[in-house]
């Protein structure tokens, strides 16, 4: 919340949050998200909810995420989902990365940690 602060990004006013991919690190702010924002839907792969480690420390994410309300679970069959104005969705071939757009505006992201 802090960086969204620092960018001048007002939480409240955001009308999709899609989570790249099913780590702590990346999901650790969403219980706040919902407390300022309860109308964004929030896309997140079904993948995302799979038990990852690191060696043996836990990283995924709170499984509890799935029942919070507005939680959009999505299935891909390779790790990516584009989402466009209407929220259609189409699959591509990536891993643990998303693209957005909306006709003019578009954006994509992924996780480049290893």
């Amino acid at each position: 919340l802090s960086n969204a602060e620092k960018l001048g990004v007002e939480l409240e006013g955001v009308d999709t949050a899609v989570l790249s991919h099913g780590h702590y690190d990346h999901s650790g702010g969403l219980a706040a998200f919902r407390q300022l924002n309860k109308t964004a839907p929030v896309y997140v792969l079904k993948s995302a909810f799979g038990d990852y480690f690191h060696g043996e420390r836990y990283i995924g994410i709170d499984k509890k995420i799935a029942q919070f309300p507005g939680i959009e679970i999505v299935e891909s069959k390779r790790g990516i989902v584009a989402f466009y104005g209407d929220y259609g969705k189409k699959t591509l071939a990536a891993e643990q990365s998303f693209a957005v757009g909306d006709g003019g505006r578009k954006a994509a992201a992924g996780c480049v940690s290893p």
